[in-house]
């Protein structure tokens, strides 16, 4: 009786792969075994490889997929995605916008210090379009050797033969930086360069629609969707909030005397007041014409009042375009003065169009009152 085993085993022998088959035979008392091994190594290798080169592809479909499905913020779940295909654990993207770096998507590592990060990506890696990999220099980099990092690819963003970013993809096993796995890794960043490009395009596009051409502040439209939204916040987590609302005293005299350029000149260095005097999280935008309104979250509004006359103190403090020169020749540079108005998320209004009634109100009674001052809806301050 010769009977075959129903299991099959794979072997790997001094690199080789090998099919082990096992027959039984029983002659009587005696049971004997012949075991046969059969090389499939080309067989493997080429499973092998189909394997890899269906997981690059995926990888690459991946990354498109990204971009497509969530334009507003495609980077967040790229690496999460490259993970979950590739040979790799560990990922980081980088990416340079307006000369600040930031990491915008990472995982299975720890964000990069600040100091190491601005040596890493300003002083280390090249400046040209080349891929770095750290295998055997990898305990000359103490962040990486920490991090248990075994072998490590910084590979540029190139967009327009300049370098605007770096995906970062590292492993805790290691992997030799083989031609296929080079090759693949070229691809991946030529492909991401030609992705990021379109993605800078689109949100320059989304950020010039959503901004003043003439001050660079937000524009009205961006203004009304952020604080409807301020509006939902604050009303599920019973905060406050406040809005100003500027005007700039006796404009029509500055472009009557001076003409309109040195009108529009106003109106930017009076944003230049609004940026540099506003914190992180307000919002500052051109209402319309000489106006323009603030949103501040999380501020009362004694603290709105206070933000206000600081704004109001540096414009009346300020000496505008100060090589202008008036129409009639006698005057050189001006002086200037604004009136606001302020109103308070719940106390004067519970909705977008109330709050911006009541601010608007309480300007006009800063205007009555004899300009250059701010006035709070319902009280006012001289």
């Amino acid at each position: 009786e010769r009977v075959l085993s129903e299991k099959t085993i794979y072997m790997k022998l001094k690199d080789r792969f090998f099919k082990v088959f096992v027959l039984k035979e029983k002659m009587q008392a005696r049971v004997s075994y012949e075991v046969y091994f059969v090389d499939v190594s080309e067989l493997y290798e080429s499973q092998e490889e189909l394997t890899r080169k269906n997981r690059q592809i995926i990888a690459l479909n991946t990354i498109i997929t990204a971009f497509l499905e969530n334009q507003e913020d495609p980077y967040k779940e790229i690496i999460e995605r490259l993970l979950l295909v590739l040979e790799f654990d560990a990922g980081m993207l980088v990416l340079k916008k307006h000369e600040e770096l930031s990491v915008v998507s990472h995982k299975g590592m720890a964000i990069l210090p600040e100091h190491v990060k601005e040596k890493w990506f300003n002083e280390i890696l090249p400046k040209g379009p080349d891929m770095v990999i750290f295998d055997e220099e990898l305990s000359g980099y103490e962040y990486l050797r920490r991090e248990g990092f075994e072998f490590f690819s910084v590979l540029p963003v190139v967009i327009k033969s300049e370098v605007r970013g770096w995906l970062c993809l590292g492993t805790r096993r290691p992997i030799k930086p083989e031609f296929d796995l080079v090759t693949f890794l070229n691809l991946l960043k030529t492909k991401l360069s030609v992705l990021l490009e379109r993605q800078f395009l689109y949100e320059e596009v989304m950020e010039l629609s959503l901004t003043d051409p003439l001050t660079g502040l937000r524009n009205v439209r961006y203004f009304y969707d952020i604080i409807e939204r301020e509006v939902k916040r604050a009303t599920r987590y019973g905060e406050v909030f406040s809005v100003a609302i500027f005007d700039i005293d006796d404009f029509k005299y500055v472009n009557d005397a001076y003409g309109h350029q040195v009108g529009d000149d106003v109106l930017k260095e009076v944003a230049e007041i609004l940026k540099k005097q506003s914190r992180m999280a307000d919002v500052s935008a051109r209402y319309g014409g000489e106006e323009f309104v603030m949103l501040l979250p999380k501020t009362d509004k004694t603290s709105a009042l206070q933000l206000a006359e600081r704004i109001r103190n540096s414009v009346e403090d300020r000496t505008f375009c100060p090589e202008a020169v008036s129409i009639s020749g006698t005057a050189k540079g001006l002086n200037i003065t604004i009136s606001g108005g302020v109103a308070a998320f719940p106390e004067d209004g519970t909705t977008v169009r109330e709050l911006l009634y009541k601010a608007d109100m309480a300007l006009y009674r800063a205007k009555a009152l004899g300009k250059n001052r701010v006035v709070l809806y319902g009280g006012e301050k001289k």
